[in-house]
C-alpha cells in the first residue's frame, strides 16, 4: 500500500503516484485530511486513490469537532468500512458472510461521541440520532431524538427521550418486542420522510413517455436472505414483473445510482410507485411530486387508502391509484387522455406546502418544545 499525504492543501504529484500504483498493482490510499476540497489537474484530491480519508477535526479544512470519513468507489471496501463501523457486525442479508470482519476489542461508536467537549454539547438544542447501527448515550440534559426508520431492524438505542418511527405498523412491532421502551413514558410519534425541493427540477423534457418503473440500487433478490425483507419486497417484485410482461410500463433496470435515478425521474412522464409491504409512504412519492412527474401509486389495502387520504393524496386529483395490475392496464389505456399537467401541478403544490424537510424540521422543533414544557411543568410541580 502507498499512503501519500496532501499537507495543508498542497497536493502530491498524485497522478504519477497513481500510475505507479496501477502498474505494480499496489493499493493507493490518499490521506486527504488537510486538503478536502482541493483540486489537482482538474480532479478532486481524494478521488485518485482506491480509497481516501478525510478528517473533520477542529484544526482541519472541514471542521465538525471530531470524526471523519472514508471514501471509495469499491463496493468491497464499502462493505468492509460498514463492518468496521458497526464493530465487525455484518447485516443478516449480507451475501459475503465469509468476509465478515472481526474487529479486535471493538469500541462502541458512542465512545467517540464522548470525546466531544462538554461546552460544545451544551450548545446543542437537540441531538438527533438516526438509526444506523449505533446509539448516543443519553447522559446529557438535552432532548435526544432517536429515529427508527426501517421495519426489520432492531432498536439500537434504548434511553432516548423521543422515539420517532417511520411506519405506522412499527407501533405494534415495538410495543411487542420492546415493551420496556414502549411503556417507559417516552414521547413516541410517527415521523414521515420529506423532500428537498431544490434537489428536483421540473424543467427537464419528459423524454421517458408513459409509466416508468425505476429500479432500485440493488436487485429484489439482494434482500431475500432476510425473511422480513423478502416479505416486504415480494409483492413489489410480483406486480412489477407482471406489469413489465404485459408491457404496461417502461422498465429501468436495477443498479441505478441515486443521481441517475433522480435524472430518470425528472425526465419521466409518469412513475410507478409500489411501497413495500406495510410501508405505505415512501420518499419516492414526494420526489415524483417535486419533479412534476405523474404519480401512479399502488394501494395495497384499506389502511393504505386511509393513510393516503390523511396525507392529502387524492386519486384523480394529484395522482392515479390502482389496486391490481388490471387497473394499472386501465390507467395505461386512457393515459393519453389524462390531463397530466393538472395532476402534476396539484401534486407539486401538495408536496411544496406540506412535505418538505423544512416542514419536518418545524415538526421536530414543536415536538421538542412539548417535551421541554412537559419536563418544566413536572419539575415545578
Amino acid at each position: 500500500m502507498v499512503l501519500p499525504v496532501h499537507i495543508m492543501g498542497i497536493p502530491c504529484e498524485i497522478d504519477k503516484i497513481q500510475r505507479l500504483c496501477k502498474k505494480f498493482k499496489v493499493t493507493l490510499f490518499e490521506d486527504n485530511c488537510q486538503a478536502y476540497g482541493t483540486k489537482y489537474k482538474g480532479k478532486m484530491l481524494g478521488s485518485y486513490g482506491d480509497l481516501s480519508a478525510c478528517s473533520f477535526y477542529i484544526a482541519h479544512t472541514l471542521q465538525c469537532s471530531e470524526m471523519g470519513s472514508l471514501n471509495t468507489n469499491s463496493r468491497y471496501l464499502r462493505r468492509l468500512f460498514d463492518k468496521i463501523k458497526s464493530n465487525g457486525r455484518t447485516s443478516s442479508f449480507d451475501k459475503h458472510k465469509e468476509k465478515y470482519y472481526k474487529t479486535k476489542n471493538p469500541l462502541p461508536i458512542s465512545f467517540y461521541f464522548r470525546k466531544i467537549p462538554k461546552d460544545v454539547i451544551e450548545m446543542f438544542d437537540i441531538i438527533f440520532v438516526e438509526q444506523n447501527g449505533f446509539a448516543f448515550k443519553n447522559d446529557v440534559d438535552i432532548p435526544i431524538i432517536y429515529y427508527h426508520r426501517d421495519i426489520p431492524t432492531a432498536l439500537f438505542m434504548e434511553d432516548m427521550d423521543i422515539l420517532l418511527y417511520r411506519f405506522k405498523s412499527m407501533e405494534g412491532v415495538i410495543s411487542k418486542e420492546y415493551p420496556h421502551i414502549w411503556n417507559n413514558g417516552i414521547h413516541k410519534q410517527q415521523f414521515l420522510n420529506g423532500v428537498d425541493m431544490a434537489s428536483f427540477s421540473h424543467d427537464f423534457e419528459k423524454i421517458h413517455k408513459g409509466i416508468n418503473w425505476i429500479g432500485w440500487k440493488h436487485t429484489f433478490e439482494y434482500y431475500w436472505d432476510y425473511p422480513k425483507q423478502k416479505e416486504y419486497y415480494q409483492h413489489v417484485k410480483d406486480i412489477v414483473l407482471e406489469a413489465k410482461e404485459r408491457k404496461l410500463i417502461k422498465y429501468h433496470e436495477h443498479g441505478i445510482p441515486y443521481l441517475e435515478y433522480r435524472k430518470i425521474l425528472m425526465q419521466s412522464e409518469a412513475v410507478l410507485i409500489i411501497p413495500g409491504k406495510d410501508a405505505y409512504v415512501t420518499r419516492k412519492i414526494y420526489e415524483a411530486a417535486a419533479s412534476r412527474t405523474l404519480i401512479v401509486l399502488y394501494v395495497q389495502d384499506y389502511k393504505a387508502k386511509e393513510i393516503y387520504d390523511n396525507l392529502g393524496l387524492i386519486d384523480g386529483v394529484n395522482c392515479l391509484m390502482f389496486t391490481n395490475v388490471d387497473e394499472l392496464e386501465s390507467i395505461k389505456n386512457f393515459f393519453k387522455d389524462v390531463k397530466i399537467k393538472t395532476y402534476t401541478d396539484n401534486a407539486y403544490d401538495w408536496v411544496k406546502n406540506n412535505h418538505t424537510w423544512d416542514h419536518r424540521a418545524k415538526e421536530l422543533i414543536e415536538i421538542c418544545k412539548k417535551i421541554k414544557n412537559k419536563k418544566e411543568v413536572v419539575y415545578e410541580w
